[in-house]
């Protein structure tokens, strides 16, 4: 049961600074003609936080618990990029 606390505390962590990648990526932000971006700097440092829950899991041990975050991770990213993708860059059906 640890494990399943220790690898939803480490997806939660981890999905704040995917979904501030997410806001900030500049092809989306030029693509929806708005200005700026994050510097290549602070993206970089958002991987960094984002990938340590996870190695925090493995260097303690917990593999189970590692995997549940690759997964949670994994589907907390593409629900970010789905939930912010804008309603005219989507295919008609």
């Amino acid at each position: 049961m640890t494990s399943i606390y220790l690898a939803l505390a480490a997806v939660a962590l981890a999905a704040i600074p995917v979904a501030l990648l997410c806001v900030g990526d500049p092809k989306r932000r030029r693509a929806a003609g708005e200005p700026g971006g994050m510097s290549s700097g602070r993206r970089w440092l958002l991987v960094i936080a984002t990938i340590m829950p996870g190695l925090a899991c493995a260097l303690l041990g917990e593999s189970a618990a590692f995997m549940l975050w690759l997964g949670g991770i994994a589907l907390a990213g593409w629900g970010l990029a789905a939930t912010l993708a804008r309603n005219e860059d989507k295919p008609a059906a």
